[in-house]
């Protein structure tokens, strides 16, 4: 999909974006929507107007970086590093998080999906969850 602002940001349908005091999926966003963008000027977050929503083909190639807040900037639009819930993200990570910090785990995948990653959507097939997988 292509959220189309001050800027066009492109995204999967389950990426989640931070919308006026929320995080929504990108398939929810809906034109008159307020995004939160970096002004290039000042590097200060701000919102603008979604003007158009485009729904294209979704492409290969995408990152999911994690980080200790749980956000990001991609393309100058505040987004999540979760996709479906920003908040079940939150949860879900929070140990994978911890690991990291005291140093137990490293949190650098060598090819591909990390696998604490791995091992949830492992889970999620084990009990059907495959729905939430896919758009």
């Amino acid at each position: 999909m292509t959220v189309h602002a001050a800027v066009p940001y492109r995204a999967t349908s389950f990426h989640v974006v931070a919308v006026g005091d929320a995080f929504i999926q990108m398939k929810d966003v809906k034109v008159g929507d307020m995004i939160h963008l970096v002004d290039q000027r000042n590097q200060q977050m701000r919102d603008e107007k979604v003007v158009l929503v485009d729904k294209v083909a979704e492409a290969d190639g995408a990152y999911a970086p994690l980080t200790e807040q749980g956000t990001i900037v991609v393309d100058g639009v505040g987004a999540s590093c979760y996709a479906y819930s920003h908040r079940l993200g939150q949860i879900v990570y929070a140990p994978m998080k911890l690991m990291t910090k005291l140093g137990v785990v490293s949190g650098k995948a060598d090819r591909g999906l990390h696998w604490y990653s791995n091992m949830w959507v492992d889970m999620m097939h084990a009990f059907n969850m495959k729905p939430w997988l896919t758009s």
